[in-house]
């Protein structure tokens, strides 16, 4: 059984319920994380050092300190409209590859590394339901930016079990509202009479949290099953328009909705619906997502 795992991004919105499952049941915890404050001061299985990726020594101190038997790396500048780009990319490849070369150096011959990566990698495709084999079709600087860090790992394969894992569109109660569902959960919720949008006719394959760090913690943990890439999605494609309308449904309120072009991203994908056969093939007892309803009723009771 493998028993000390370290997660990098442990207070971003899918690294908290990813930490509280696996704290939850038992195992030695170290987190890398940028602030002082973290809700996992209670939790007694739970350490945790101060500091960034990206600092020289840091990540190679800490993982040689640890000695982990998994790592769980979520740290990442994870918007695709972050201002800094240099940022993007220091922090998701020269991040990966300083936490990768420290766990080659210090750990076991086999350690499990998960990687989270973003279906954001297959950009527009031609899939209806786009399967992890697909090519790679990324625009913009974060996606392109998980690219590199997918083709780093490789560099790591004879060593490491590298997973990785492209998360869909994910949803649920602490996402952070400059996302465009929470944005919209809190306009609802706050009886917002007028919402200014972007595309609102784009389609999206919605998962809700709580599934998603199940099934990262059970990739992470199942070392030596293959294949080493999973994509986390429903294959139910929900354009943004069902969304608004189920927002509707359950408050009963109907604010305006008007495009505006600061919303409007180049290079859209209209269409990013991902193929789940793989995941649950091989998972098939810890695949049950939440309807899309019951996620934004959760979402909107945290404004209660």
């Amino acid at each position: 059984m493998k028993n000390k795992i370290f997660i990098t991004g442990a207070n971003g919105f899918i690294g908290k319920y990813v930490t509280t499952k696996l704290s939850n049941k038992g195992y030695d915890i170290r987190i890398l994380t940028r602030t002082k404050k973290n809700q996992f001061e209670k939790f007694k299985n739970v350490s945790w050092a101060i500091g960034d990726i990206t600092q020289d020594n840091l990540v190679e101190k800490e993982i040689e300190y640890f000695k982990p038997d998994t790592i769980i790396h979520l740290a990442a500048v994870a918007s695709p409209v972050y201002g800094c780009i240099s940022e993007i990319y220091e922090t998701n490849i020269i991040g990966s590859e300083k936490l990768l070369s420290a766990v080659k150096k210090s750990c076991s011959e086999g350690t499990t590394v998960l990687l989270a990566s973003t279906a954001g990698v297959y950009g527009n495709s031609n899939f209806k339901k786009i399967p992890e084999n697909a090519s790679y079709n990324p625009c913009n600087h974060y996606s392109i930016s998980k690219v590199g860090m997918e083709c780093i790992s490789q560099n790591y394969r004879n060593e490491l079990d590298i997973k990785i894992v492209r998360p869909f569109n994910i949803i649920g109660v602490g996402q952070k509202d400059n996302f465009i569902v929470p944005k919209l959960v809190k306009a609802f919720a706050s009886r917002q009479h007028l919402i200014k949008l972007g595309n609102i006719e784009v389609t999206r394959d919605f998962v809700d949290v709580e599934t998603a760090a199940s099934l990262i913690n059970k990739i992470a943990l199942s070392s030596g099953v293959e294949p080493s890439i999973y994509n986390i999605c429903s294959g139910k494609g929900t354009s943004l328009l069902e969304i608004i309308s189920c927002l509707r449904d359950i408050t009963g309120f109907s604010p305006e909705i008007i495009p505006d072009k600061e919303f409007i991203r180049k290079n859209e994908i209209f269409r990013l619906v991902g193929d789940p056969s793989l995941i649950q093939s091989v998972f098939p007892c810890s695949f049950e997502a939440m309807p899309i309803k019951s996620v934004l009723e959760k979402m909107l009771d945290q404004f209660q």
